[in-house]
């Protein structure tokens, strides 16, 4: 059985205001050649306006190309205040913006990106399945959605790692993530996306990178 552990909005907020000022420190010291890996394989897919779900504190910013145009949102002031002293301080002229906004409720038209990049965001959004829709709605058909995320461990794999997992999930949205979350929470649309590859990454395969192709081809 599924346990799913809701999230809200301020739970989010919340957590990553305490996050904000070291998380450039922690995860980022666990996360960061992943996160770089992961973009430098996304530039070479994607060209041209880019969105950056979940930007944070900017740390994806640097591996993107000069030649794109980047524009990322968070929910978090906090961290997205980072973000911005990293594109002032490295004259970052491939950033077109960074914005508050809930990823569930995305305030661009349709087909307004090339290709949209999620990073260990799933698992903290509060509506998981409508941040994958509204992703795909903003991408062009024919466009490419990387999605980044740790997702539950399953039992007769990881056992040791399933059970801290499901033990940790009634407590875990103090830290402002899912730890029970899992792939069927996407609820992918086939009709609307394709996945196209899966990889894994970092020790113990604890990151799943997927992407994604919007159904339909490019205007000509």
């Amino acid at each position: 059985m599924t346990v799913h552990t809701p999230l809200a909005a301020e739970d989010i907020r919340r957590a990553y205001r305490k996050w904000a000022t070291h998380y450039d420190y922690t995860f980022a010291l666990f996360s960061k050649a992943t996160l770089k890996r992961v973009v430098q394989q996304f530039t070479q897919d994607v060209s041209g306006r880019i969105l950056d779900v979940g930007i944070g504190t900017g740390l994806s910013l640097r591996h993107f190309s000069t030649e794109s145009r980047v524009t990322g949102i968070d929910l978090s002031e906090d961290m997205l205040a980072k973000a911005r002293d990293k594109v002032v301080k490295k004259k970052m002229t491939h950033v077109d913006d960074l914005l508050i906004m809930d990823a569930a409720n995305l305030s661009f038209p349709d087909g307004h990106f090339d290709g949209v990049l999620a990073t260990y965001v799933l698992s903290v959004a509060d509506d998981p399945a409508g941040v994958m829709r509204e992703m795909c709605r903003v991408c062009k058909p024919g466009g490419m959605v990387y999605v980044l995320n740790h997702f539950r461990s399953e039992e007769h794999t990881k056992p040791v790692l399933a059970r801290i997992e499901r033990s940790i999930a009634p407590k875990s949205k103090k830290f402002g993530f899912h730890s029970d979350f899992t792939t069927e929470m996407l609820q992918i649309d086939s009709e609307q996306m394709r996945l196209e590859d899966s990889q894994v990454f970092g020790p113990m395969g604890l990151f799943t990178l997927m992407k994604f192709r919007k159904i339909g081809h490019l205007p000509a």
